[in-house]
């Protein structure tokens, strides 16, 4: 039995989905920060044109949220093991030797790629959100060593509720739609039959995503986490680093210069706000709770 967090993951190997993202990046930094002993971290990067694998990790790591792990502990990308993929592609558009890697050595799994866009297309979100999760699970049922798959999803996948419990709700449409949906490319008011009251198809495909994994997990040992919005870092790895300016990060920083001085809304709705490092601690905590 473990005596701490970081004792959980020490001499073990994780595989990280969606770490160039705001949440992602926060999530590899911290590992890499407080679980040093970690063996290898494996981390899902599309290939982009007119850079190579490794000059995508290279300017990820130069980015200040990683300026204490360059600071303190030089030798940290040493850890770092790029895997050129994409969750939106078949069998997340691994290469064979790299898939045999993942499969040989990786104990964790953290899948928080996504796309958040409320207005994306239905059958992009789909299959991104739902296809993609599918994918990662697939691979994860082969992972001779796998401890648990943790999947990041969101507190607003059933807003249909008042009362949401720690659950997974039955899936609003068969599962097997899925692949249906996303050949058809339903448009907008096709999406809105489909949708029903659910307030857009990103709240939708992230309920389907979550039931899928109830449905299809089989032996692998799930955890689902839900945060609600996201948003700047209260303490680390700086205070107040935030990477973009969307959703309620863009209506904080207007309203504290001055520039938005009155919104219309209700005074009886919460906005739900929640520092990224407490999502981030969560996330490597709730990994451990069942081998701590």
């Amino acid at each position: 039995m473990c005596q701490s967090v970081a004792e959980c993951y020490a001499g073990k190997s994780i595989f990280i989905t969606g770490c160039t993202g705001f949440l992602g990046k926060v999530l590899l930094e911290k590992i890499l920060y407080s679980c040093s002993d970690v063996k290898k971290v494996y981390i899902l990067l599309r290939g982009k044109r007119g850079l190579t694998i490794q000059e995508r990790v290279k300017t990820l790591l130069e980015l200040p949220v990683f300026s204490r792990l360059n600071r303190e502990k030089a030798k940290f990308c040493d850890k770092i093991e790029p895997i050129v993929g994409d969750v939106s592609q078949d069998g997340l558009g691994i290469s064979p030797e790299d898939r045999v890697t993942l499969i040989n050595e990786v104990s964790y799994v953290f899948h928080s790629a996504a796309s958040i866009k409320f207005t994306e297309p239905l059958h992009d979100l789909l299959n991104v959100n739902v296809k993609g999760t599918e994918r990662v699970l697939s691979l994860c049922k082969c992972m001779k060593k796998l401890e648990v798959l943790v999947h990041v999803s969101t507190a607003y996948s059933n807003t249909h509720k008042i009362f949401i419990e720690e659950k997974v709700y039955p899936s609003p449409i068969p599962l097997s739609m899925i692949d249906h949906l996303i050949k058809e490319q339903p448009d907008e008011e096709r999406t809105k039959i489909i949708i029903k009251d659910e307030p857009n198809a990103y709240t939708f495909s992230k309920k389907l995503g979550e039931a899928l994994l109830a449905e299809k997990h089989g032996h692998v040992p799930v955890i689902i986490i839900r945060p609600s919005i996201v948003t700047a870092s209260l303490s680390e790895p700086l205070p107040g680093w935030i990477d973009n300016w969307n959703g309620a990060t863009g209506l904080i920083g207007s309203i504290s210069k001055g520039i938005l001085r009155v919104i219309p809304g209700n005074e009886g709705n919460v906005l739900d706000l929640i520092p990224v490092d407490y999502v981030v601690n969560l996330i490597i905590v709730a990994a451990t709770k069942k081998i701590l």
